[in-house]
């Protein structure tokens, strides 16, 4: 059964964790991956390119998803730290995969593709670490983006390029159990 939530603002207190791990993700030693396009299904020329930094793999690539980078659980105590302080209980979630993304200006490309992340019902955890805009569209529904901001989602979404500097996010999924 998919559930689809439309977009939730966060509260982000911006804890101690948040600040070190934000200082880390923009700092010059961070280390970023190329990737061909935002939409992963979706193979195509059209999509936009992106740099990434995966914390916590797809359960898609081995049947099952594990910690990927020395930032893994910094991220993760951040995004729990955002989720309990808004209400949602850590023991009753299941991190699905975990990803630092950064988007650029494009001459070519105003948006990415249309995309869901997985082939389940999840739902997106997005942090913007950045204030160089790159609205995030779900389900027709725009919301633009403000630094430290976080917002949780479901359905299809795809993202708007920023105009000026990087767009650098962290986007988490994860699945709600009783």
């Amino acid at each position: 059964v998919w559930v689809y939530m439309m977009i939730k603002v966060l509260k982000n207190s911006k804890t101690q964790s948040y600040i070190k791990f934000k200082e880390s993700i923009l700092g010059t030693y961070f280390p970023w991956f190329h990737n061909k396009n935002v939409a992963i299904q979706e193979f195509n020329s059209k999509d936009v390119f992106y740099f990434g930094h995966t914390f916590f793999t797809r359960p898609e690539v081995n049947g099952f998803s594990q910690p990927a980078s020395e930032y893994f659980q910094l991220g993760y105590k951040v995004m729990w730290e955002i989720l309990s302080e808004n209400g949602y209980d850590s023991k009753k979630c299941m991190l699905l995969r975990m990803n630092a993304n950064c988007t650029f200006p494009s001459n070519f490309a105003e948006f990415s593709s249309s995309h869901i992340d997985h082939n389940f019902s999840h739902f997106n955890f997005l942090l913007y670490l950045t204030n160089s805009g790159g609205s995030t569209f779900v389900e027709g529904k725009e919301n633009k983006p403000e630094e430290d901001q976080a917002i949780l989602f479901s359905g299809n979404h795809y993202i708007q390029l920023p105009k000026k500097d990087r767009r650098i996010v962290l986007i988490a999924t994860i699945m709600f159990h009783s």
